[in-house]
């Protein structure tokens, strides 16, 4: 009922061992409750299990994994800025990735201002900002397009599909700008 009422939830899965067996461990949580469960699939039918998520009707705050996607009844997904900022730290540490560093001081700083403003009663960027922090990210995404095309990385490389990603899931990068 904790969770279930909650306006964010943050659900996430990994894997574990069970007797030698590949399970995987699925939790939901806010900050005042966490329920964790093991199941056989990673999927949709290991997400469900607990009867949470299939009921949940807020904001889901996730990793990407697109099985979140298919719940019926949530308001929509917010990224999870702690994976993405461990993404874009080993992009910047590991390849050399100038504009990962870029994106990762701009939502670093995003927040930053988001929660100043939030603890000061105003709950809403204006139009004007909200434009504005989408140039910048738009900007940043264009600078790392231009970077990665001067490293010989394939395709499937974990720099453009971190890149692609961003782009792809901007709405839910920067869900909180709206909500």
């Amino acid at each position: 009922e904790v969770l279930l009422s909650a306006k964010y939830l943050h659900a996430d899965e990994t894997t574990i061992n069970v007797d030698g067996v590949k399970e995987w461990a699925h939790s939901v949580c806010n900050e005042s409750a966490t329920l964790l469960q093991i199941s056989h699939s990673r999927g949709k039918e290991g997400i469900t299990a607990s009867k949470v998520l299939d009921k949940y009707t807020g904001t889901l705050i996730v990793d990407g994994w697109s099985s979140y996607e298919g719940l019926p009844l949530i308001n929509g997904i917010q990224a999870c800025l702690a994976h993405l900022f461990r993404y874009l730290k080993d992009a910047h540490e590991n390849y050399e990735q100038q504009w990962s560093l870029s994106m990762l001081v701009f939502l670093t700083q995003f927040i930053a201002m988001t929660k100043s403003l939030h603890s000061s009663g105003i709950t809403r960027y204006s139009q004007h900002q909200r434009a504005n922090y989408h140039k910048e990210y738009e900007r940043i995404l264009c600078v790392g397009e231009k970077e990665l095309s001067k490293f010989d990385f394939a395709d499937d490389h974990r720099t453009w599909r971190l890149l692609r990603r961003l782009k792809n899931d901007k709405k839910s990068v920067l869900r909180f700008l709206d909500d």
